[in-house]
């Protein structure tokens, strides 16, 4: 009797499910030479995952930057 291969790949996914996200992002030049940007990223907290990259999406998140340039 012959029994089942123990390194045999089956698809975790077998589709390839749409997804959008929803992004906000501003800036201003408070200066000649500088620039504040602020952003908030996946608002609705969705889980998505690129296709082909293997990674889960980082879920909601938000930034504020500072830029200088001499």
């Amino acid at each position: 009797m012959r029994g089942i291969a123990v390194n045999t790949r089956v698809p975790l996914y077998l589709s390839n499910a749409g997804w959008a996200t929803v992004n906000a992002r501003a800036g201003m030049p408070p200066g000649e030479n500088r620039m504040i940007t602020a952003a908030l990223e996946n608002v609705a907290d969705r889980n998505y995952r690129i296709h082909g990259s293997g990674v889960d999406s980082p879920g909601r998140s938000a930034y504020l930057s500072l830029r200088w340039q001499f």
